[in-house]
């Protein structure tokens, strides 16, 4: 596995800023502006999507897949006392 195949981690900064580590050992900053990531690498400074960027990307991805997995409790249909159909989850507490 080569420097660029390995997942690198990012560190959040401020809410739309994060830095990484790179390969050669210096420290890069990417910024969410305008709906778009831009990197302060060579490559991000010429406009080109770098690795920096792709990673950071799969990255929310990512999380955002896991955030909208379905809850592990289990959904239950009740009817409540006035007739209105209630969603709840079960849950199951020690005695």
């Amino acid at each position: 596995m080569t420097a660029l195949q390995t997942k690198l981690k990012f560190t959040q900064v401020t809410p739309r800023t994060w830095s990484t580590l790179g390969s050669t050992g210096n420290i890069y900053t990417l910024n969410l502006l305008a709906g778009a990531l831009s990197c302060d690498c060579l490559a991000g400074k010429h406009l080109r999507t770098c690795y920096h960027i792709d990673q950071l990307a799969k990255t929310f991805k990512t999380e955002l897949n896991a955030s909208l997995i379905a809850p592990q409790d289990p959904l239950e249909i009740t009817e409540d006392f006035d007739d209105r159909l209630v969603l709840s989850t079960r849950r199951r507490f020690p005695p």
